[in-house]
């Protein structure tokens, strides 16, 4: 409720503190509906960024990786 709190109020590095203290992690993201939207969408970069706050267990990681090559290969998108 505090790392949420600190996030909601925008205080970075009250929660930066508390979370590396207390070895925690909120693991959520600012917007479910943002979130899935981003997903179906294919904006890959957005959802990278709001992962890579996350603690998501290796496999998951290596899927979404996965799918955002595959992906990426199909649509022929080479500037990344």
């Amino acid at each position: 409720v505090i790392l949420q709190f600190c996030k909601e109020n925008n205080l970075r590095q009250s929660f930066a503190a508390i979370q590396e203290e207390c070895q925690t992690s909120l693991n959520t993201v600012e917007s479910i509906d943002t979130f899935v939207s981003d997903i179906r969408n294919g904006k890959w970069d957005a959802v990278l960024s709001q992962v890579s706050d996350l603690q998501l267990p290796q496999r998951k990681l290596e899927d979404l990786y996965e799918q955002v090559i595959l992906e990426m290969a199909e649509g022929k998108e080479l500037d990344v």
